[in-house]
């Protein structure tokens, strides 16, 4: 299935989207759009929900406009240990990473393969260890 996530058009494979609450404009500030900003936005099962890429909005609580995309990669249902976690500090940043995370599960669900290197971008190991890192853009809120 093909679909146009925020820029760019994804290619989610045999994917499927069982949750989408995403409605940000990218034509309006996330100021602007705070009432679309929650916990559950976006939810991709893969592999038969082996594997589910999960976007929210996570910040102090409900009504501070600070925050982050956050965007998981969760194995078998380990919610608490996701193979994957990024903040994403802008609409931009979270395509482009919604892109990898997708390359990535499809290599590992369909035997996929555009991007050979993407296990050596996310540093992850062919046991699919545990790793939470964040984005470059990294900032305090």
């Amino acid at each position: 299935m093909i679909r146009k996530f925020i820029y760019t058009e994804i290619d989610f494979g045999k994917g499927w989207v069982f949750l989408d609450c995403f409605h940000i404009s990218t034509t309006l500030s996330l100021n602007e759009q705070e009432d679309f900003l929650t916990e559950d936005l976006l939810a991709i099962a893969f592999g038969e929900g082996q594997y589910i890429i999960d976007i929210g909005w996570h910040s102090a609580n409900r009504w501070h406009k600070k925050g982050s995309f956050q965007i998981k990669l969760v194995n078998n249902s380990n919610w608490s240990k996701p193979i994957l976690e990024m903040r994403c500090y802008s609409l931009q940043e979270l395509d482009n990473y919604l892109v990898k995370y997708v390359e990535f599960v499809r290599e590992k669900t369909e035997n996929y393969t555009k991007f050979p290197n993407i296990k050596d971008e996310f540093k992850i190991n062919d046991k699919m260890s545990f790793i939470s890192s964040y984005s470059s853009e990294n900032r305090d809120d």
